[in-house]
């Protein structure tokens, strides 16, 4: 849905749109440097609003490579709002050989009996794209600032008119060198959302979460 009607920042009629000079990097090409799973869990963790710190969890990983005879796994320790969780990413040639992914799930159930929540999440899931490509995207934008005046001018166009599209919202900033970097880091920290359901560009729809609103 591309927004009709006319916005105001600063005292002047927001810009036309030029939606092949400022469009997103496409996530295909992002994506390609990212052959080490450890890089893939990274870019998902990063890029989740719900995580509010996260680092490596050298213990279990190496409890578990040991214990799995795989140097390709890799693990990490999650907080969330009301939680920690070790995320633990698995390799698909071990995940795809039953007798192997039944001993990841023997050493999941284990560690919950001894009170750490494990979450398995294959290689295949991590590596699925849209997803992938996005989570590498808002990784980028999680490193990018916004300015006072900006986030407000962004915010209060999302809250006039939800759903306006990534190519309209990147137009009101006026103050970041990568604009697209500065609206998505609005998603990244929980304030906003953007549609994932596709890779994410210059249509896709943003709009504020509902205690924003």
């Amino acid at each position: 849905m591309t927004s009709t009607r006319k916005l105001r920042h600063g005292g002047h009629a927001r810009p036309k749109r030029r939606l092949g000079a400022a469009g997103p990097p496409k996530a295909s090409a992002a994506t390609g440097l990212l052959p080490d799973l450890r890089r893939v869990l990274e870019a998902h963790v990063v890029a989740s609003p719900l995580v509010v710190s996260a680092g490596p969890d050298p213990t279990c990983e190496g409890f578990w490579r040991a214990a799995l005879q795989d140097e390709g796994l890799a693990a990490m320790r999650v907080k969330l709002a009301s939680r920690s969780v070790t995320l633990v990413a698995v390799p698909s040639d071990l995940w795809l050989d039953g007798a192997r992914r039944a001993r990841v799930l023997a050493l999941k159930h284990a560690a919950a009996r001894s009170g750490r929540r494990v979450i398995v999440a294959p290689e295949g899931v991590l590596r699925r794209e849209p997803r992938l490509g996005n989570a590498v995207l808002m990784a980028q934008a999680a490193r990018a600032s916004i300015s006072a005046e900006d986030r407000i001018a962004v915010m209060a166009a999302l809250a006039e008119e939800p759903g306006i599209v990534l190519g309209d919202l990147i137009q009101l900033v006026r103050h970041e060198p990568d604009r697209v970097a500065a609206v998505l880091s609005l998603a990244r920290s929980g304030v906003a959302d953007v549609d994932r359901r596709k890779p994410i560009g210059p249509l896709s729809a943003v709009w504020l979460r509902a205690r924003d609103v």
